[in-house]
């Protein structure tokens, strides 16, 4: 069952949701989220006390700051998977692995090897981005009304746009692609 007041209606993960799903998305991102944070946090304190403030404290520290941000950005798309629309949960559930993906690259970036390869760092520069790019857009696509004027259509529509183009401008240097490299894979 479906309630939703007139302030919950704004709200992008509310709309075409039950209650009880909402609030386990809610619960399970301020979870991993405050448990990424407070290991962090902890890893630093014991660093700092102790006066070791090497290379596993910073792994660990990194680590559970990224499983935080990853966190984040999987719970907002996994909250649009749950909307009516199939754009929508295809964006969301393009989010939430994206997010795991870097998530994984970056435990290999930061436990494997010498701090890893540089075509894992890259991935994960990739994926990251996507990522960040993915619940910018369930965000601004999610929090759509019906009764939105034509002024607040053309702010989404240039928002969504907008991050594309960073995106995509993002992407090419992270990638190691080069303009002329590009242009070369698009000629047969």
């Amino acid at each position: 069952m479906t309630r939703a007041s007139a302030a919950d209606e704004r709200l992008p993960i509310s709309v075409g949701m039950t209650d009880e799903r909402r609030d386990a998305i809610k619960r399970t991102a301020g979870r991993a989220l405050a448990a990424g944070l407070t290991v962090a946090a902890l890893t630093a304190v014991v660093a700092l006390l102790s006066g070791s403030f090497e290379d596993t404290e910073i792994r660990v520290i990194l680590t559970s700051i990224g499983f935080a941000i990853t966190s984040a950005t999987a719970s907002v798309g996994a909250a649009q998977r749950l909307r009516p629309t199939r754009a929508l949960r295809a964006v969301g559930t393009a989010t939430a692995l994206l997010s795991g993906v870097t998530f994984v690259l970056l435990a290999l970036g930061l436990w494997t090897g010498d701090w890893g390869s540089e075509g894992i760092w890259r991935a994960f520069g990739c994926t990251g981005v996507l990522a960040v790019a993915g619940a910018h857009a369930c965000l601004v696509l999610g929090a759509r009304r019906s009764t939105d004027g034509e002024g607040i259509r053309l702010l989404v529509l240039a928002s969504v746009g907008l991050a594309i183009l960073d995106t995509v401008g993002a992407l090419l240097p992270i990638s190691g692609l080069t303009g002329t490299e590009l242009a070369r894979s698009f000629q047969a």
